[in-house]
């Protein structure tokens, strides 16, 4: 209990932040995406043994995608990761927002890429998919979302409109989406 208590703690200490920082709700005329969430995904979804993720966005960029910055960070408890924390730039990746649905990539730095021992394909990106659906109702969230580590091509593709996983329901959380155009 007392684990569950402190990843919400992290939580709201995230999106205090991100609303400081002028994040959504800002004046001006960037897209933006803030927040954070805790999700767990089964193994129906990850094929594998059940994973506990826990990722925080903040972000903006120019409505037509240019000039991307922010953080994207990521930790998880799957099994066969080098290591369990991850943080990505997006000035190096991207910021794609439409309506209440966006795509944020970031690089990660040299010292946390690492080679996929089953394709020996380099994870180059952290990237995260969301679905801003308002605010709680009854005390759950209403958003979707996914976080993962991605291959180097993939968060190209990504980053040059291709496609993205779909987001899925969150265990804790929020995110807000801000589409300036």
């Amino acid at each position: 209990m007392g684990r569950r208590w402190a990843g919400l703690a992290v939580l709201a200490a995230l999106a205090a932040a991100f609303a400081v920082t002028g994040g959504a709700g800002a004046a001006g005329s960037q897209d933006s995406v803030n927040g954070a969430a805790i999700q767990t995904l089964g193994s129906n979804v990850t094929g594998g043994a059940p994973e506990r993720d826990q990722y925080s966005v903040g972000a903006t960029s120019n409505p037509d995608g240019s000039n991307p910055s922010g953080t994207v960070t990521y930790s998880s408890d799957a099994p066969g990761l080098p290591q369990r924390s991850f943080s990505g730039d997006v000035s190096q990746g991207c910021l794609l927002v439409s309506g209440n649905h966006a795509a944020v990539v970031g690089e990660l730095p040299p010292s946390q890429q690492f080679t996929d021992p089953v394709s020996g394909r380099l994870i180059k990106w952290v990237a995260v998919v969301v679905e801003d659906n308002g605010r709680s109702v009854h005390g759950q969230p209403t958003d979707r979302a996914v976080a993962f580590l991605a291959f180097d091509t993939t968060g190209q593709r990504i980053c040059a409109g291709g496609s993205q996983p779909g987001p899925l329901p969150i265990d804790h959380g929020n995110f807000v989406v801000v589409d300036a155009s």
